[in-house]
């Protein structure tokens, strides 16, 4: 993973597993992934919230995370396995390049604070567990995943007050930066895997902040 000491982020790092959730021992991925630009100014966002004067009710997000986003690649990726996987993320990407399917966070139990020794936290600490299921056949995936991210962001008074859709919101957008949009906070490339059919898979994410 990589850190830019010259563009600190509010995330310090980093980690990712997938595995089976009736099967952890199953894994088909494992490594770490890139905080990218765009988690700073959701963070900025979220402490300036009711105090900025500009800023109003409503105006603030509506998610620090909300769940993950997983996509198909680039397709100069289209070969791309564990043994020769596609380029690391950079840092500056603020959307998948193929967004294949986007999922909120499992509920109850998707956010986890944990001890460091991974251990069930009761109390809020520094490191943060997010989980997200995805099923290859209930969610109709069936192409080989490369890419995921974590998303948060949304506006609050976006669709009459309801708040942004995350579901199918824009990504957010540095030349625009229009709120009414999910943000990636971090992003990930791996070599493609397919997930096996009808058997959920959890995404699991430890940011320490």
């Amino acid at each position: 993973m990589r850190e830019d000491l010259a563009s600190p982020r509010p995330i310090k790092h980093g980690h990712i597993k997938v595995y089976s959730a009736d099967d952890p021992a199953y894994v088909l991925l494992d490594q770490d992934n890139t905080i990218v630009a765009g988690a700073s100014n959701l963070f900025a966002r979220h402490l300036a919230q009711m105090n900025w004067p500009q800023m109003t009710a409503g105006d603030g997000p509506c998610w620090g995370v909300w769940g993950l986003v997983v996509g198909a690649g680039a397709s100069a990726w289209a070969n791309s396995s564990s043994s020769t996987p596609p380029p690391a993320a950079l840092g500056t990407e603020t959307a998948p390049y193929n967004p294949v399917k986007r999922k909120p966070l499992i509920s109850p139990g998707g956010v986890l604070f944990l001890n460091p020794d991974s251990s069930v936290s009761a109390v809020p600490t520094t490191l943060v567990r997010f989980l997200t299921s995805f099923n290859a056949t209930t969610d109709a995936i069936n192409v080989p995943l490369m890419e995921m991210g974590l998303l948060g962001g949304g506006l609050q008074s976006a669709n009459s007050g309801a708040g942004t859709d995350p579901l199918t919101a824009a990504f957010w957008n540095p030349t625009t930066n229009s709120s009414d949009s999910m943000t990636m906070l971090n992003f990930a490339t791996f070599g493609s895997f397919y997930l096996p059919a009808s058997i959920d898979i959890v995404f699991q994410w430890d940011l320490q902040m």
